[in-house]
């Protein structure tokens, strides 16, 4: 009886034991962050990445633009809190390799009404006799697939403020 019960008290320490290091494993990989843009001492998660092939009919080149934001977007109307991220540069495909942005801009605490984002708190932006331009870029596709993308950025402000920031994980083909 009393080796019963010492099998039984080590079975069910050897299941505790196993049991306990794959929960916290797993518990790590969901809260793993998949991107963020660091703007100082600021970090803005970003967990949502959309993208925009503007001409979807044919091989011309057109606007091909990559969207960050810490909120859903593809829901009607957002009050406020949404952070976010626009850059855009020509091309035909979305590819991996260093890109030319055409136009940028971060934005905090940003609405989404009638299917607009507006308002909010520009941090960088494209324009011209704004001090919120950047005098350095850098945007880096380092892969994409048909359901992941890969990049990094850094831009340099005016006011020598450095902006960066990376995402690496699913995104969203709002392309239409």
């Amino acid at each position: 009886m009393k080796k019963l019960n010492l099998l039984f008290g080590l079975f069910i320490g050897l299941t505790i034991l196993s049991c306990s290091s794959d929960d916290e494993n797993n518990n790590e990989s969901e809260n793993q962050i998949k991107g963020g843009i660091q703007i100082g001492e600021v970090f803005f998660e970003t967990p949502y990445v959309y993208i925009n092939d503007e001409n979807i009919n044919d091989n011309n080149p057109s606007d091909l633009a990559i969207i960050m934001s810490n909120k859903y977007l593809l829901v009607d109307n957002i009050e406020s809190g949404i952070n976010y991220m626009y850059v855009d540069y020509l091309g035909v495909d979305f590819e991996s390799g260093q890109k030319e942005l055409l136009d940028y801009r971060i934005t905090e605490n940003a609405s989404r009404v009638n299917n607009l984002i507006e308002g909010g708190v520009r941090l960088l932006e494209d324009n011209f006799g704004s001090d919120l331009n950047a005098t350095e870029i850098s945007f880096i596709i380092n892969s994409i697939t048909t359901q992941t993308i890969d990049f990094q950025f850094s831009f340099t402000r005016e006011d020598g403020e450095l902006i960066s920031g990376y995402y690496s994980g699913d995104y969203t083909d709002v392309s239409e």
